[in-house]
């Protein structure tokens, strides 16, 4: 097929309508001061020439933005030439890209027309290097010249597809925290009963009307918000399912292909080269029930709040090390080597400690200077200590499992992050720093926390607490000091 040079679909006209809508302030504000100082509706037709002068720019803009907007889709990359009054031309090199994204947007169905959007290491964080509205053939094309680089007849493609039961219980896990909407809920419904019974039994003074009005408004509003804030969830809950049903992904030779989605269909094209790392996540729940979600970061990936980033949604154990055997065989699993010390158990505990303390002796207090309140100050109390005692439980599992390894490839680390657990591998070429942290009581046993740093769409630091300082500069060597 012979290279030629092209305009984006006839579609992104219209999108780049978009990007003129402040012009419309000027017509609005016309209407606007006509109607607060008594202009006739005469008047105000006389000026609409002026009006559809504005909407005839704001068109003729859109179209001169795409009638100066050409590309050139080439196998060793994408050339582009755009600009009205200040042209701007620049080479995408194929081998350069990380994430090839693209969307198929249920309403550009009915145009055959694609969301595309090329990421490479040399773009910004929030905005891809390329943003543009292709036809589905030229999509097509994009990506046949993509996957030629893994075109090995020697080469066996892999291809992976997780039951829809594992993609709920993905979309229950992400969605907002289920545990979060629980304990939202609960708090909202319950503490404004008891708020309104306590404001009915116990406010008997010059404010006792105001006083019943709020005990019969309250429980209702209470009830109101718990109501949201369980309707929010649901709503979240089904776009995060309707994101990844028909969620699949395909492993070529050099390549990935993650792809899923009902209404709206995305697919990322990613160099297996340029992920920097895989992440293993797990919350309490998910522990308890031995679930299960991995993830690839790679710049490009999860750019946008709505793309894709998991590689396996949520498995069992079995079924991810299958899993990422046939997939990443490149980010295998491997048990710590170097772990804290039985007295580091402190230094984990210490942040849910104070809470889990304070919290429960802060109610029985209340509850002891405010004993007509002690229904309503006892219930809130529980309900605040929950996270406290829900992190602490997240500390000591990180604690009996946290630590880090080094094969001579990559590192692997486990670690916790507020309410997740995360195990991490991470190819020694994608490491940006390691930092070796040892604070004045770390210094009596020669401890240390280590910090490795890694950018995909930003910078991520992977923390390990309380280990050996010696052990670990003898096991990461590629660390000089």
């Amino acid at each position: 097929m012979s290279d030629q040079t092209r305009h984006p679909h006839p579609i992104m006209i219209f999108e780049n309508l978009s990007r003129f809508l402040f012009l419309l302030i000027i017509p609005l504000l016309r209407g606007f001061l006509y109607a607060i100082f008594g202009g006739s509706l005469y008047e105000w037709l006389e000026g609409a020439w002026f009006d559809l002068l504005i909407v005839f720019i704001m068109v003729a803009a859109s179209i001169l933005e795409w009638a100066f907007f050409r590309y050139t889709v080439y196998r060793r990359g994408i050339l582009v030439r755009r600009g009205v009054l200040v042209r701007n031309s620049f080479f995408i090199p194929s081998r350069c890209y990380t994430t090839l994204s693209f969307e198929h947007s249920w309403w550009l169905r009915p145009f055959k027309a694609v969301h595309v959007r090329v990421d490479t290491a040399a773009g910004s964080f929030n905005i891809p290097d390329l943003k543009i509205t292709l036809s589905n053939a030229e999509c097509s094309r994009i990506l046949h010249f993509h996957g030629q680089k893994s075109n090995n007849s020697q080469y066996l493609n892999r291809f992976y597809k997780p039951k829809v039961f594992y993609l709920m219980l993905l979309s229950l896990f992400t969605s907002n925290s289920f545990v979060g909407v629980i304990f939202c809920s609960t708090l909202f419904s319950n503490a404004g009963s008891l708020v309104g019974e306590e404001l009915q039994q116990q406010i008997f003074t010059t404010m006792e009307q105001l006083a019943k009005l709020l005990a019969v408004l309250i429980p209702p509003i209470a009830t109101f918000l718990a109501m949201v804030v369980i309707v929010g969830y649901l709503i979240s809950f089904s776009m995060n399912f309707l994101r990844h049903i028909n969620f699949e992904v395909l492993r070529l030779q050099y390549s990935l292909y993650i792809s899923g989605g009902f209404f709206t269909r995305r697919t990322n094209a990613v160099d297996i080269s340029k992920i920097n790392y895989t992440d293993i996540r797990q919350t309490p729940m998910m522990k308890l029930l031995g679930l299960y979600s991995v993830y690839a970061h790679c710049i490009g990936l999860g750019k946008n709040k709505n793309d894709i980033s998991a590689i396996i949604p949520c498995a069992g154990k079995n079924e991810l090390e299958d899993a990422m055997s046939t997939l990443l065989p490149e980010f295998p699993s491997k048990a710590v080597t170097l772990r804290p010390n039985f007295g580091a158990i402190f230094k984990f505990i210490m942040d849910p400690l104070w809470p889990c303390l304070l919290v429960p002796i802060g109610t029985i207090v209340l509850c002891n200077l405010l004993p007509d309140w002690a229904e309503t100050i006892g219930f809130i109390g529980f309900m605040l200590a929950i996270p406290s005692y829900w992190l602490m439980l997240v500390r000591l599992m990180d604690f009996r499992t946290s630590g880090i390894a080094y094969d001579g490839k990559n590192v692997y680390m486990k670690y916790s992050r507020f309410f997740v657990l995360h195990t991490v591998c991470i190819p020694k070429q994608h490491i940006n720093a390691v930092l070796l942290r040892q604070s004045m009581l770390q210094h009596f046993d020669d401890a240390c926390d280590v910090k490795i740093y890694t950018i995909s769409e930003a910078q991520k630091v992977h923390h390990v607490k309380n280990l050996n300082r010696q052990q670990v500069l003898d096991l990461l060597e590629f660390v000089k000091i």
